[in-house]
């Protein structure tokens, strides 16, 4: 963000269907946060005053929206003024574009690259319909559009109404009806398997060109803006570190309604169809009469639509349901952790972040989970050339992998480097990790590679749970002599486990030694950033 600077005044016109309006006397900080309103699609002046909060955190900001030096005028006068400013910007809400001219610094749209060599660039977020012309001519606010405007409408009336249960059903019945293999509860053993078909009902769906969506697929839907929304979402992330507010959009913005569907509404929207199709198979398992009659498919439809209602407000693992996650992403705020709930009480990680020793965390659906089947139909990627690029990445990294491994046994390679690190799937540099200052969390992730093997091995919870002990018990010492105590008891539970354990002796041995390190760092340095390796 520019510095504010009362000599580099800059100026920008904005244009919706009822005015044009010029706004004068804008300093830098207020200049880049008005071009920054743009990336919430406003349509209007109305919206640019709602979303103006979000992206005033700079103490030169003005406050509200309204109390920026602003004057309606005409076109022609807009583009005389123009000149006689440093720095101009126009957002044309019409036709949804960003123009800039004179000294306004070059932006640079999110997730394209940086030309190391190239000038200084302000990156920015833009919905993907918009487009963006850098240091134009004031007259080119005259013309048109490069491109026809097309504003994408997720349709979630259609993706997540009756339109889709009624359409599972049909189809279900249909390859139940037609020979596939069905006998009810003996039905996983058979060779087409529950899951084969789930896969057959799912990617029909998305895949199907339907009327209501003008001859377009469901998939397309999905997709359309997804990475935009969750930029959106990501940028009030900030505020959450700085233990500051966070800004939703009101839910008054003129396109609120039809914003596109954010990377965890995709997710869970996978999800949910393969969640609904799957309690569809269950509701015909419970009683194979229900196959019959001509009003079965009616039936299964509802029985699916209560389910997909009831799963929407159904919270995973007493934390957020899927309705409060999509709701957070509509409103583009973050998904916050506080650590309510643990994912897994054996993980030493989880146990840090369930008691808040990080602090606030900001939670995120990768959307790995899409990618599984191998199938475009359901992959993250919104386009098939990037599934396949994909593709051709992981065949070619795997060729690799077993190329070497064919290479290591064919000179005699795979012995263990008796010089080599003891942990196994676990490296930590010397540098630590980046604000783990205490060195508390690398030193866990140690702790939960132990876990892990101790799981894998079937070894008795009561050796999982004395580790675990020890770990929180070390970490949680705040007073020197309780820290030299407990490190000395989460050093003995090591040994125990060593000693019943023998694969583990080396990973004991170098923990144990990290301990010792960490005891060295004199008491009064703990306020402070230590640089200790773990």
């Amino acid at each position: 963000m520019l510095e504010a600077s009362p000599s580099h005044e800059s100026m920008a016109v904005l244009i919706d269907h009822n005015s044009i309006r010029i706004v004068s006397l804008l300093n830098d900080v207020d200049s880049l946060a008005l071009q920054a309103c743009s990336a919430e699609d406003p349509a209007n002046w109305g919206d640019i005053a709602m979303v103006w909060p979000r992206y005033t955190f700079h103490p030169e900001n003005t406050e509200f929206a309204d109390g920026l030096s602003i004057r309606e005028t005409n076109l022609d006068d807009a583009i005389r003024q123009l000149p006689d400013a440093l720095a101009w910007f126009v957002l044309d809400l019409k036709q949804r574009r960003v123009l800039t001219g004179g000294q306004f610094p070059l932006l640079r749209l999110r997730h394209t690259p940086i030309d190391e060599d190239g000038p200084l660039t302000h990156t920015t977020v833009l919905p993907p319909w918009w487009e963006l012309l850098q240091h134009v001519a004031p007259d080119t606010i005259r013309s048109p559009r490069s491109t026809t405007l097309i504003i994408a409408d997720p349709r979630r009336d259609v993706l997540w109404g009756s339109a889709l249960t009624r359409f599972f059903a049909e189809r279900m019945l249909t390859l139940v009806q037609s020979g596939e293999e069905w006998i009810g509860k003996g039905w996983d053993d058979k060779p087409c398997g529950r899951h084969d078909l789930t896969l057959t009902v799912h990617r029909d769906w998305l895949m199907t060109p339907r009327p209501e969506l003008n001859g377009g697929i469901p998939r397309d839907c999905l997709h359309i803006g997804k990475d935009w929304i969750s930029d959106l979402a990501d940028g009030q992330t900030f505020r959450v570190y700085q233990n500051e507010a966070l800004i939703p959009i009101p839910v008054e913005l003129s396109t609120f309604e039809s914003a596109a569907m954010g990377r965890h509404e995709v997710v869970l929207y996978f999800d949910a169809c393969r969640e609904t199709i799957d309690a569809g198979w269950m509701w015909l398992i419970e009683d194979e009469k229900r196959i019959e009659g001509a009003d079965a498919s009616q039936k299964l439809a509802k029985a699916m639509e209560e389910f997909l209602a009831d799963w929407r407000m159904s919270p995973f693992e007493d934390g957020e349901s899927p309705e409060e996650i999509i709701r957070c992403e509509r409103i583009r705020i973050p998904l916050v952790s506080t650590g309510s709930h643990m994912i897994d009480c054996d993980c030493p990680i989880c146990q840090m972040m369930a008691s808040e020793s990080f602090g606030p965390s900001i939670c995120h659906f990768d959307g790995h989970s899409l990618d599984v089947d191998d199938d475009f139909a359901f992959s993250i990627h919104p386009t098939r050339e990037a599934w396949e690029a994909q593709q051709k990445e992981y065949a070619e990294m795997n060729a690799r992998i077993e190329a070497d491994r064919k290479r290591r046994e064919e000179l005699g390679e795979d012995a263990e480097d008796p010089l080599g690190s003891p942990w196994k799937s676990t490296f930590i540099g010397e540098e630590g990790i980046p604000g783990d200052k205490f060195g508390h969390l690398g030193m866990a992730f140690l702790v939960a590679e132990i876990v892990g093997w101790l799981k894998t091995e079937n070894a008795e919870q009561s050796d999982i749970d004395a580790l675990n002990a020890g770990f929180r018990d070390y970490r949680t010492a705040s007073q020197p002599d309780e820290r030299a105590t407990f490190a000395g008891s989460f050093k003995d539970v090591l040994e125990q486990l060593a000693a019943k354990h023998p694969d583990l002796v080396s990973r004991a041995a170098d923990l144990q030694s990290r301990i010792d390190e960490r005891l060295r760092v004199p008491a009064h340095d703990d306020d402070q950033d230590l640089d200790v390796p773990f």
